[in-house]
């Protein structure tokens, strides 16, 4: 697909969008680079793949079509890494108590507990969101940031004339990386958490009391609490960093290589470039024992973990209280799970949530 629209179109050459699933030796790298540049796709699920291997569906092809002939607006500059928009919505982030997603025009809706007004998205075209503690944030089409929701720990008060790829709204904290693939972050930095590590990142995830951060070599670096080990381990030859909230040492970077991270509560899960899952820091309940298996993204919630296998089918584990592990049968593009709920986007667009189902968290908003 990538190719037949890059020669049929003439597309001008672009920068690596930094694609997990898109190895920079695969044939079919440069097509796939022209198309992100020319703004006609922003990759797949939470934006961070490609999903070369999954079939395109005659939605996508449309919508591909149409934003190359102009028939519609292309989504954003050509460093923007949101998914690609079949009919429905196009981006899922579950939160503490509420979720949010981007429809297919750009716009942005939330649902479930809104008592500091976290569900209540600004207007305007938006190409990724994140649902956070008590807070959302998301990147606009111009590649700014807006937050909005609670703002006691200044979790909203984002880096003003900074343009960013992805963000990741946590608990008390937010974070960010930027176009020159620098991480930004704001809000509550006890012991650390919003002290970002220098470094190139293509994708950062801020969870409960840590951060983690996926940087371009494909190692992770995580910052922050790390009470359970979700942090990974002391660098023996790291330093000892110092802000304002206190001092604490370095952790080592994370051992091997991986193509996705998720921050959770006091657990983190990363999926490595075979496609498997590694899990680590707190296991009371399982959240970091993952089913063996092939995937190609993976999301830390409180308590449980999800992920989207590479048959596109949905696997979760870890407490299951409220049925937040019970995923439902089917084909997904991406899932997120949250605190006692999970929600997963089906390659159609359309989203499916299961779990607890308090203040509507659960229930996304018909289409």
């Amino acid at each position: 697909m990538a190719v037949f629209l890059s020669r049929a179109f003439g597309l001008a050459e672009g920068p690596d969008p930094m694609f997990n699933d898109v190895h920079a030796g695969a044939w079919y790298a440069p097509e796939v680079a022209k198309l992100a540049a020319s703004g006609i796709t922003r990759g797949c699920g939470d934006g961070t793949g490609f999903c070369p291997n999954q079939n395109t569906t005659r939605g996508q092809m449309a919508t591909f079509l149409a934003r190359a002939v102009g028939l519609v607006e292309t989504p954003g500059a050509s460093t923007s890494t949101g998914p690609t928009s079949p009919p429905g919505h196009t981006w899922l982030s579950a939160g503490n108590n509420h979720a949010c997603a981007i429809g297919a025009d750009g716009s942005v809706v939330c649902w479930g507990d809104d008592r500091y007004g976290q569900t209540r998205a600004f207007e305007g075209g938006f190409v990724a969101v994140s649902a956070g503690g008590f807070h959302s944030c998301g990147i606009r089409d111009d590649n700014t940031m807006s937050c909005w929701g609670e703002n006691r720990d200044r979790q909203l008060t984002r880096p003003r004339d900074v343009e960013f790829l992805t963000v990741s709204a946590g608990f008390r904290h937010s974070c960010a990386v930027a176009t020159d693939n620098t991480v930004h972050c704001w809000g509550s930095d006890v012991q650390g958490r919003a002290t970002p590590r220098p470094g190139q990142y293509s994708q950062v995830s801020a969870g409960l009391d840590h951060t983690c951060g996926l940087r371009t070599d494909k190692r992770i670096q995580c910052w922050g609490h790390n009470s359970a080990g979700q942090g990974g381990v002391l660098d023996p030859m790291g330093t000892q960093t110092c802000s304002q909230t206190g001092c604490w040492h370095d952790l080592a970077l994370i051992a091997g290589q991986f193509t996705n991270v998720s921050a959770g509560s006091v657990h983190t899960c990363g999926v490595r470039t075979d496609n498997h899952i590694e899990c680590w820091g707190d296991n009371q309940y399982g959240q970091s024992s993952p089913p063996w298996g092939q995937f190609l993204t993976v999301s830390s919630g409180f308590l449980h973990s999800c992920a989207v296998a590479t048959d596109n089918t949905v696997h979760c584990w870890g407490r299951d209280t409220h049925g937040e592990t019970r995923a439902p049968s089917g084909e997904f593009m991406a899932v997120s799970a949250g605190s006692s709920f999970s929600c997963g986007l089906r390659t159609d667009g359309s989203i499916q949530c299961w779990g607890s189902n308090e203040n509507g968290r659960a229930t996304p908003p018909a289409e």
